[in-house]
């Protein structure tokens, strides 16, 4: 009796992992979209989680110094208002649009979904967090150890867009050509 008691909860905790798998992939099946953004210089490595980069995006950062000032950009002035300070996160979701050179870059943010797009327009939902920083689960890229580092500027990543504008990595790019190559 113990013995079955035993095969029963092993079976139930496998078919849980199975069925809990099978349900978050399914929510990152087939991209809607995909598009190609800037990167910007972050901290590199945490060795602890094997190599990877941390990665951040223009559309990361809500304020911005220059000139010893800080600066709001155009697209994030309706986050910028919000009441919303003291939760610790909410989502957000930033419309995105190409500039004209394969690039996509922020254009408008919202604290709800939104319905009217225009043509080549794409979202993607994230979170607000504290001191402004918002963050799609698109921070880090992982990378086969010794793979030496590009300089950021020359990286930029291409982003499946799926459902409810949820993001994820698809591949990076230094200087037009996929990186890390492979072998």
């Amino acid at each position: 009796m113990r013995n079955i008691l035993i095969i029963t909860v092993v079976i139930l905790q496998i078919s849980f992992f199975a069925i809990w798998a099978g349900i978050e992939s399914g929510k990152f099946s087939t991209p809607i979209a995909t598009i190609k953004v800037k990167t910007l210089p972050v901290d590199p490595r945490d060795l602890l989680s094997g190599q990877y980069m941390r990665i951040g995006y223009e559309f990361s950062r809500i304020q911005r110094w220059e000139n010893s000032e800080n600066i709001t950009p155009n697209w994030a002035q309706e986050l910028e208002k919000s009441n919303q300070h003291r939760r610790k996160s909410w989502p957000v979701w930033i419309v995105m649009r190409d500039n004209g050179e394969g690039i996509y870059e922020p254009i408008r943010a919202y604290k709800k979904e939104p319905t009217n797009l225009a043509t080549g327009e794409v979202f993607i939902r994230g979170y607000h967090k504290r001191w402004n920083q918002l963050t799609f689960g698109i921070e880090r890229y992982y990378v086969p150890e010794g793979t030496p580092e590009p300089r950021r500027d020359e990286l930029i990543m291409e982003l499946n867009i799926h459902k409810q504008g949820k993001v994820r990595i698809k591949q990076a790019y230094v200087n037009n050509a996929p990186w890390p190559a492979k072998k």
